[in-house]
């Protein structure tokens, strides 16, 4: 699955923003562990979070980012980051790398010029 990877772009974003008020499970890795949890998706931030009913979630940042989203009635993949698996990262640069190899290093420079960790 990691040979066929193509880096996050709107379209994705734009998918989950269309079932916002739908029920769905988010699989994150907090410090290296895995957790998941399951609510109503609330909002999306392109390339920064999801607000659910459970609470908030960064797509990556300092030592958590989201390994998955699913729609639970359909069981339909809405959002896949495979960088995710058992993810910890805590430096700026070394979630810069994880954030460039994600969503491209374009997107990376450009964020950087604002505060988004």
């Amino acid at each position: 699955m990691l040979n066929e990877f193509k880096q996050i772009k709107d379209d994705t974003f734009k998918r989950l923003k269309d079932n916002i008020g739908k029920e769905v499970t988010c699989r994150f890795y907090l410090y290296g562990v895995e957790n998941e949890v399951t609510g109503t998706l609330y909002d999306v931030d392109f390339y920064d979070s999801i607000i659910m009913s459970s609470g908030t979630f960064k797509f990556i940042g300092y030592g958590n980012a989201i390994y998955y989203i699913v729609l639970n009635d359909t069981q339909e993949v809405l959002y896949f980051n495979p960088f995710a698996y058992e993810y910890d990262a805590r430096s700026k640069s070394e979630i810069n790398i994880y954030r460039a190899s994600t969503f491209g290093l374009d997107l990376v420079r450009k964020k950087n010029t604002k505060k988004w960790i």
